[in-house]
């Protein structure tokens, strides 16, 4: 019963939030032609953003629902990344590689 109860009101509350006046509206509308368009401000795809422009794509955007990139680097407040995790029962080393090696 509560579980059907729960399951309404979350279908009520997305039915709501797809229909709902977004804050863009047609007015703030903006075309721009771009090479390479990155959906999301991770971390991640802000290294995609900079690995294509390093590797000569003219036009990039990176379209992201809140005002800050770097995802929990940043707009979290993630304060330390892990430095090991376990593999197989073994402390080991966390790997690192290309713009996060440069980064961190």
């Amino acid at each position: 019963m509560i579980r059907n109860v729960l399951r309404s009101a979350r279908l009520l509350l997305l039915s709501v939030c797809a229909v709902w006046p977004g804050v863009a509206s047609a007015a703030d509308e903006v075309t721009r032609e771009v090479d390479l368009l990155v959906v999301g401000g991770s971390e991640s795809a802000v290294a995609a953003a900079v690995q294509a422009a390093r590797l000569g794509v003219p036009r990039i955007a990176i379209v992201n629902d809140i005002a800050w990139l770097g995802g929990q680097f940043t707009a979290e407040g993630l304060g330390a990344v892990d430095e090991w995790t376990i593999y197989h029962g073994r402390r080991e080393p966390f790997p690192r590689s290309g713009l996060f090696l440069e980064i961190m």
